[in-house]
């Protein structure tokens, strides 16, 4: 009779533990349930995003340019990436792949103009890294290329839309995301990356910087916010 009783008091005692318990888990998750604000704002002021990708060409030529910046500037020391200019010349009709072209190009736009001569291969990229200032999104950057005499212009606009959510926007998605999956937020000592995808999402992507892996990817729908499932890098 006696070890029923303390049988059932050790039922008792087990049963209000079980309760006094769960409160604690749930006020510990609730507390971690908002990421900290000081982090967001330290990933926002280093993370590199695509704010601008210019195209354009004709017949003869593709041509990009790029601009990488990070989502917000502060006091965080990041390496500056330099604004990409990118010009392919198309195959010719009747030529052969390898056929060596010289040119010059002039490059204008309201803040910056830079201009160069190369000999290329068809098919090959040349690329001009340039720390000038950025262009505005909503203009067109002005591009002539003169070739054996034969002068061709063409335009470049931005293809990032004005509607698209911003990238800040996007890396906050990506946090939720990421807190759903794991249980936890990204500390500041993660590296984020944003950029343009497919003409319809931010492609973030993520490291933790353990040295033991912790790399992962996701899409966020550029107009809607929608995010995708993070994907690691195995």
């Amino acid at each position: 009779m006696n070890k029923k009783r303390f049988l059932a008091s050790l039922l008792i005692m087990a049963i209000l533990g079980i309760q006094i318990i769960n409160p604690c888990i749930d006020a510990w998750v609730g507390e971690n349930s908002t990421p900290d604000e000081g982090v967001i704002q330290t990933l926002l002021q280093k993370t590199l995003v695509t704010k601008m990708i210019f195209e354009g060409g004709n017949e003869n030529w593709s041509c990009t340019y790029k601009v990488v910046d990070t989502i917000i500037k502060s006091g965080v020391v990041v390496e500056p990436v330099p604004n990409k200019f990118v010009l392919i010349p198309k195959l010719l009709e009747n030529a052969y792949y390898d056929y060596t072209r010289k040119f010059s190009f002039f490059v204008s736009y309201s803040k910056a103009q830079f201009s160069g001569e190369h000999w290329l291969k068809t098919g090959e990229e040349f690329i001009v890294e340039s720390n000038a200032p950025a262009p505005d999104p909503r203009e067109s950057i002005q591009v002539k290329v003169v070739e054996w005499g034969k002068e061709e212009q063409f335009i470049l606009v931005n293809i990032i839309p004005a509607n698209a959510i911003t990238p800040e926007t996007a890396l906050r998605k990506a946090l939720e995301v990421y807190y759903r999956t794991y249980g936890i937020y990204p500390t500041a000592d993660f590296t984020f990356t944003i950029e343009y995808y497919d003409q319809q999402y931010w492609l973030v992507s993520y490291d933790d910087n353990d040295g033991i892996g912790g790399k992962g990817v996701l899409l966020v729908d550029a107009f809607t916010g929608e995010p995708g499932e993070i994907k690691e890098d195995e």
